[in-house]
């Protein structure tokens, strides 16, 4: 079982795993969506709809690694 096998079990007031970096860089993975955003750019928000469990893996391991600009070319501007 992974962290992502949860989101499935998720409730209205907890519906999605966060992730924020020291910069203020945040990936936040929905059960369908995931939104990649630094709260102090205005702009800089992504929305990634319907990964697939291998293109989440992905993405997860770019923003650990700090690749931000191939979190970005997943998405679309918000």
């Amino acid at each position: 079982m992974s962290l992502f096998d949860e989101l499935g079990d998720m409730d209205e007031e907890h519906s999605s795993i966060s992730v924020i970096d020291s910069d203020e860089w945040n990936l936040e993975i929905y059960a369908d969506f995931v939104t990649f955003e630094n709260v102090e750019e205005l702009g800089s928000s992504r929305q990634i709809n319907d990964p697939t469990r291998d293109e989440l893996a992905e993405i997860v391991r770019e923003f650990i690694a700090g690749d931000f600009e191939s979190v970005r070319s997943h998405g679309r501007q918000q």
